[in-house]
């Protein structure tokens, strides 16, 4: 009878206790939903009420969560509204909640601000979006604390907050839903560009539409320090800017990789030919500079073509395109190239030899096909180079032919 009891005790503590704590709170949901013409949901006994509907247009839950406070699950009240904003955005508080993601997130420039709240998703945009209102707005945590994550505003209260911590709490929550949801303004993207760092400066340059406000930052721009900005205002000017392009494209301070961005966009506006051989020595520019000397049908002395070749894989493939203009003098050349493991500098070896290659490059265009490794398209085009050879010297050119009927692209050597 003793044990009936216990038991009787136990189920009335795990079922009355909690019934009596939702039903005292099922009126304060139902309060705050009747105030924003929000729904509150059925649910079984056990289950805590929970509220949802729309507001602003924008999808709204009121419900109860555990969060892990020390080492214990507390209930919160959570307010949390789904919000269209920049894809990988998130906010969140460095108190309360652990600071999940540390070593991914930046610093807006507001120390106040950069002390209290983690902050991850594309620079620039965020720093558009979080001026001055919206960075108050997510400080003043009030009676609980807020986290932006996964298109999502969630503001989380510990306990069941009464009837008019919610409502103070939904009202904040629409504010910020309302700040991170607005259009970046081209007055916020010009303030990235002239305070933030270069990088991120540029992302937010790259995206400003033309207008006024394009137009005068980009005057400012081009007579600035920073000349990744300057390129990027040159291109938007024109013809006007290749001084400024001239100057980015001089200063060996600058990557190369900027300096070749600089000698392409020069190439459309003026005869940079000239250019383009004082650029040959430096690999990453001669990658620019090779196709607009092609282009102007200059050609490139085969031992600087050479040199950009064993440069690296992103000079070699220009290098060997250009080889072709030496006709069979860069036989030597494309011949060595073929056999590398890289498909891409193999393929334009091959693609070279089918135009200027000799009865001397067949060996070496059969071994390729013979290689287990060779893609198809590798195969298919060092035939067509066989091919290519054989008709400019004859079937027997190699003392190879290939095998017409044989589908593999297998080679046989030529009757005699």
């Amino acid at each position: 009878m003793t044990t009936l009891i216990w038991v009787l005790v136990i189920i009335g503590v795990i079922v009355i206790v909690p019934s009596i704590r939702n039903a005292s709170w099922r009126p304060v949901i139902a309060e705050v939903a009747e105030h924003h013409t929000l729904q509150v949901q059925s649910t079984p006994l056990l289950r805590e009420p929970t509220a949802q509907g729309t507001l602003d247009g924008l999808p709204v839950t009121i419900d109860l969560q555990s969060f892990d406070v020390g080492d214990e699950p507390t209930k919160h009240t959570c307010i949390e509204m789904s919000v269209p904003m920049p894809e990988g955005l998130s906010l969140q508080p460095g108190s309360t909640f652990e600071r999940r993601f540390a070593d991914a997130d930046f610093d807006v420039g507001d120390p106040s601000f950069d002390a209290r709240v983690a902050v991850r998703g594309p620079e620039w945009q965020v720093r558009a979006l979080l001026d001055r209102e919206a960075r108050a707005a997510l400080r003043a945590g009030g009676a609980g604390r807020i986290v932006v994550e996964d298109g999502r505003v969630k503001w989380a209260i510990e306990g069941r907050a009464d009837a008019q911590t919610m409502m103070a709490a939904l009202a904040k929550v629409r504010e910020i839903a309302g700040l991170l949801s607005r259009p970046v303004t081209d007055a916020a993207l010009a303030l990235v560009v002239r305070t933030d760092e270069p990088k991120v400066a540029a992302e937010a340059l790259r995206v400003m539409p033309a207008g006024p406000e394009r137009a005068a930052l980009d005057a400012q721009l081009i007579v600035s320090r920073s000349d990744r900005l300057a390129l990027i205002a040159a291109k938007r000017i024109g013809h006007d800017a290749v001084p400024c392009a001239r100057r980015v494209l001089d200063d060996p301070q600058n990557p190369d990789a900027l300096r070749a961005d600089a000698l392409t966009w020069l190439a459309r506006h003026i005869d940079a030919t000239a250019l383009a051989h004082t650029c040959l020595p430096r690999p990453a520019i001669a990658i620019a500079a090779l196709p607009i000397l092609e282009a102007a049908e200059v050609p490139v002395p085969l031992e600087r073509l050479t040199r950009l070749f064993e440069s690296g894989i992103e000079s070699a493939i220009p290098a060997l395109h250009a080889a072709r203009r030496h006709g069979e003098s860069a036989e030597a050349l494309l011949i060595s190239a073929v056999a590398s493991k890289n498909a891409r500098v193999a393929l334009a070896a091959v693609d070279g030899l089918g135009l200027v290659g000799t009865p001397a490059a067949v060996m070496a265009l059969r071994a390729r096909v013979e290689t287990r490794t060779a893609d198809g398209q590798l195969k298919s085009a060092a035939l067509a180079a066989i091919r290519s050879i054989q008709a400019r010297v004859g079937a027997g050119g190699g003392e190879l032919s290939v095998a017409a009927a044989n589908a593999a692209g297998r080679l046989s050597e030529a009757k005699e």
